[in-house]
């Protein structure tokens, strides 16, 4: 390590404090990115080509892709000569086996020519669409009519669904049928936290969609469409009514972001919220048409095992990177993190649901309605170890808020704030900001050396007391350590927001406000 670094940061304090330190942190982790023996070489490459790169363009000789219009073709989502529809790799990253050429977009930067049969040819150009968020993807259902009052059987599925999934539960505690607390699906439970919030939210949205199955039922609708045409039915007004989260309250005269993302667009105030559902660019596929997973393929079949396809597409390779290191990798994740989490439920105990006891799956009355569990009869790992079973949970779920709380299919729930708002440092939710600050001049809480609070709620799922440390604690949702790389982005944006901080102001509200950064 540079020990001169501290110094450094010391003596340009004075202009951190004029600029908001998101912009600081970019600059950081683009230099810790880049340094690398060549990293004179990543100049002339703009971010975008870094994703390009990632496909093996060279037959052998290993120069980068060229780049530029290829011959005949025209960029922008059109196709030439040679048959080229050049748009962002992204578009056509199903196909990746399919792109041999490189191309340019219309703004200069680097494209792939996707093949003619993949969702580029159907997306326009950078510049010929608009700039308005995709619209929620569904499909248009005539809804017979029907009187809701008279539903009373299927509405109470939802009402009785939490008192079942608790006898379920106890049962589960009684048969010690949970997960080992040091197998490997126990420990990777434990990185993540799930909010109180999140957990009520996952228990509304549990019981509207029970009630949903038991409206489909009644009113004998077809799966395929049953999911959609009951969108159009509100919840409000019905017994269920109570399950609905309310809509945010707005100042329009705050000129300060929300902790939960809410009011960030006044004319849709639940955009980006923290414990919403994550919005879809395609319509689901329920078995059921609402909450069933999907089995069959298109044609009727039964869906390939997922493990088998792990197996075939996602090959260890050792060969590192000869430009840039993974602090790429990790600068990703950690804006991940930021903007996205979608979580697993537990046993009200805290305990992990277990599917697969002895490698085995579970059936019967002791077979958690979440387990969703993985067929690895004959894997090369599993096999040999005489399991037939990896464990897997569903995640939790959610639905909108006030007059978009609505029958249907299931959405899933993500807990933290949907936007790039630094949530991983300061907290999706007003009681995980409140956790993290000191409520003095805007300062952040820190330990010893500046370094991250420790958590106050040490034990339980901490695992660190096991090896005589302590656990620390920060504003996003994966428990400290999770990556020791990783979470030391966390500590820069903490340690820089407490150094500008030193500037007191006479009101230590605004004194933090005015520090976190701009989305």
């Amino acid at each position: 390590p540079n020990t001169a670094l501290p110094g450094v940061l010391l003596s340009v304090s004075k202009v951190i404090a004029a600029m908001r330190w998101w912009s600081f942190l970019m600059v950081v982790a683009a230099f810790v990115a880049l340094a690398a023996p060549k990293a004179e070489a990543a100049i002339e490459e703009l971010p975008v080509a870094r994703v390009i790169r990632q496909i093996n363009f060279r037959p052998s000789g290993g120069s980068r892709p060229a780049g530029g219009r290829p011959a005949g073709g025209r960029p922008g989502g059109g196709s030439g000569g040679s048959g080229c529809v050049c748009n962002h790799v992204v578009f056509c990253a199903v196909d990746l086996d399919k792109i041999s050429q490189s191309c340019t977009l219309p703004d200069g930067s680097p494209g792939a020519c996707c093949p003619q049969n993949t969702l580029a040819a159907l997306t326009p150009g950078p510049g010929q669409g608009d700039d308005k968020i995709f619209s929620a993807a569904q499909v248009a259902v005539r809804l017979p009519s029907f009187d809701i009052s008279q539903m009373g059987n299927a509405l109470s599925e939802g009402l009785t669904l939490r008192s079942r999934t608790q006898q379920i539960e106890q049962n589960l505690m009684q048969n010690s049928l949970f997960l080992p607390r040091d197998s490997p699906a126990a420990h990777h439970l434990r990185v993540f936290t799930v909010s109180p919030q999140a957990k009520a939210m996952n228990q509304r949205a549990s019981a509207i969609y029970a009630a949903s199955r038991g409206l489909m039922t009644n009113l004998n609708l077809p799966s395929q469409t049953a999911g959609f045409s009951l969108r159009t039915v509100q919840v409000g007004g019905t017994s269920l009514q109570d399950m609905c989260p309310q809509d945010p309250s707005c100042n329009s005269r705050s000129k300060y972001r929300t902790a939960d993302g809410s009011c960030n667009n006044p004319n849709n105030p639940t955009w980006g919220m923290s414990n919403t559902p994550v919005q879809r660019i395609l319509p689901p596929t329920y078995d059921d048409g609402v909450f069933a997973p999907r089995s069959k393929a298109t044609d009727g079949s039964i869906l390939p095992n997922v493990r088998q396809i792990v197996n075939q597409i996602l090959i260890d390779l050792d060969k590192p990177d000869d430009i840039y290191t993974s602090s790429v990798m990790q600068w990703a994740q950690f804006l991940d993190h930021d903007f996205a989490h979608i979580p697993f439920p537990s046993l009200e105990s805290g305990e992990g649901i277990q599917c697969c006891p002895e490698g085995q799956e579970v059936t019967g009355e002791l077979r958690h309605p979440l387990c969703l569990p993985i067929n690895v009869t004959g894997d090369p790992f599993y096999g040999p170890r005489g399991s037939n079973c990896m464990n897997f949970v569903r995640s939790m779920f959610a639905v909108g808020t006030g007059s978009s709380c609505t029958f249907g299919f299931a959405e899933q729930l993500n807990q933290l704030t949907h936007w790039i708002d630094a949530s991983s440092v300061y907290g999706s939710t007003e009681d995980e900001q409140r956790a993290l600050r000191t409520f003095n001049n805007g300062l952040l809480k820190t330990s010893g050396a500046n370094l991250l609070p420790i958590n106050p709620n040490q034990g339980g799922e901490c695992e660190a007391m096991g090896r005589g440390a302590l656990c620390f604690i920060a504003g996003g949702s994966r428990r400290i350590p999770l990556l020791l790389i990783l979470k030391s982005y966390s500590y820069i944006p903490t340690f820089t927001h407490s150094h500008i901080s030193i500037f007191p102001h006479s009101d230590t509200v605004l004194s933090y406000m005015q520090i976190k950064p701009p989305i």
